[in-house]
């Protein structure tokens, strides 16, 4: 019984990291659709715009950078989760407690937001370019 509990905790946990990784995948979406929709209505304005009206799009970028990276680190938080059941039902751990999905005991061993914001190549190498090209934007404005 106890091992039939253990599997069904291991795929609770998988399907939380599983929806975590959707939603990176959706902030990614959704940072390139709004950027791109504001630039298409900026663009189609038959008169001139301001130049610091580019500044808007930094908003967004920098906020699903933000969340994209605070995903990461949760879906990181319950990879930890997940090896310590595994730990458990191999018994190199002996603490299991059925459906625990407490991430926060490990909070100290995933970086921070902020730092994988900055460090982890698959949030900075998408997001990164995405406000290079909101930057250029503003300094092609700028010299017009």
């Amino acid at each position: 019984m106890e091992n039939k509990i253990e599997i069904k905790h291991l795929e609770i946990i998988q399907g939380v990291i599983n929806r975590l990784a959707s939603n990176s995948f959706k902030m990614k979406g959704w940072s390139i659709g709004l950027i791109t929709a504001f630039y298409a209505f900026i663009f189609s304005q038959s008169e001139s715009v301001a130049w610091h009206v580019f500044l808007v799009p930094l908003i967004p970028a920098f906020g699903f950078w933000f969340l994209d990276a605070y995903y990461l680190r949760l879906e990181k938080l319950f990879r930890k989760v997940y090896d310590r059941v595994v730990d458990c039902h191999n018994g190199i751990r002996t603490d299991y407690k059925p459906f625990d999905m407490n991430h926060e005991r490990f909070k100290n061993d995933v970086p921070c937001t902020l730092c994988l914001m900055i460090w982890n190549r698959s949030v900075t190498v998408f997001h990164l370019p995405l406000i290079g090209i909101v930057i250029t934007f503003l300094i092609l404005k700028l010299k017009l």
